[in-house]
């Protein structure tokens, strides 16, 4: 599909769907709803992940009035979800896996039509080696793949995004069945190195020492794709909320009688590491990073992950 088409394919889902694709709005990239293809933002990475689409910031569980429980309207209108970078798609796999018995996120999810999209490549990048042997283990809709002359390479993968395709017009296209997460990156010999560093290393000074450099701002799980740790809230009036929650906040691990599992900056830190490189390895067969990089981005002090991980490795 050449860039005209390309175009043209946007404005006919316009006639038909809701979109959404990375925009820019007040300076930053984000996710948003798009009236035209010249909304969409292609050069920059969007600043938020795409999980505020399918788990929101605040979003209603039930109500309870006249006696009875209301559930919110769990079927919406359709909507075509464009431009998802590979880290992003690579996250919202794992969620469906996560949050595979959550009937909320379900429905976001059946109710959303999934488009990822590859950067455009360059004669010193490997991108694209990787991007075909991780396709088959990320559930999409439909995957733009982009080359250096402004085509693409289409991939379907889904019976929807064949229809989709085929409803355009357009029948040169590659499809693509899922074959089930990519479950051994979990247990790569490189991360079970660093898992079984980060579960040995609890109390070392090293964590003393990045606990005194975290502000605790909670910027890093704002932008993660693989944090989706939420609160349940009650009002008065009978409603349920959940609300994202965030491990280096204080009141995180507080119960009952204000004990606080997690009493200071080393220990939230130490466990943000811990959830994302021992425990959902163990859980799901999967790390808790998608190697987005946004949490370095963020970070006011630097912190950058990728480079704690090497320090990790190197403990005796």
């Amino acid at each position: 599909m050449d860039s005209i088409t390309y175009q043209k394919f946007i404005n006919w889902l316009l006639l038909r769907f809701e979109v959404y694709a990375p925009k820019e709005s007040r300076g930053i990239v984000r996710f948003g709803k798009i009236q035209s293809s010249r909304d969409i933002e292609y050069s920059r990475k969007p600043f938020y992940p795409l999980r505020k689409l399918f788990l929101p910031g605040k979003e209603k569980l039930y109500s309870y009035y006249n006696k009875k429980y209301h559930s919110p309207d769990k079927e919406k209108k359709k909507r075509i979800v464009l431009g998802i970078p590979l880290f992003d798609l690579e996250a919202l796999t794992y969620y469906s896996i996560i949050f595979s018995r959550d009937v909320y996120f379900q429905a976001n999810l059946r109710n959303s039509i999934i488009c990822g999209i590859s950067p455009v490549p360059d004669e010193n990048s490997f991108y694209q080696e990787f991007e075909n042997k991780i396709l088959h283990h990320l559930k999409f809709d439909l995957y733009f793949d982009q080359n250096q002359n402004n085509s693409y390479r289409l991939f379907s993968g889904s019976e929807e995004g064949q229809k989709i395709l085929e409803g355009f017009g357009e029948e040169r296209y590659e499809h693509i069945e899922y074959q089930g997460p990519l479950k051994d990156q979990g247990y790569s010999l490189y991360l079970q190195k660093i898992a079984k560093k980060i579960k040995a290393s609890y109390g070392f000074p090293f964590w003393k020492k990045l606990g005194g450099e975290c502000l605790a701002c909670g910027k890093c799980t704002l932008v993660c794709p693989m944090c989706y740790c939420y609160d349940l809230k009650t009002e008065g009036s009978g409603k349920a909320f959940r609300e994202w929650g965030n491990c280096f906040y204080s009141e995180f691990s507080e119960v009952a009688g204000e004990y606080k599992f997690l009493k200071n900056r080393t220990e939230r830190i130490y466990n943000w590491y811990d959830h994302k490189f021992v425990r959902m390895p163990q859980e799901y067969g999967f790390v808790g990073c998608v190697q987005c990089g946004r949490c370095t981005e963020v970070c006011p002090v630097g912190i950058n992950i990728k480079k704690n991980l090497e320090k990790i490795k190197k403990f005796k």
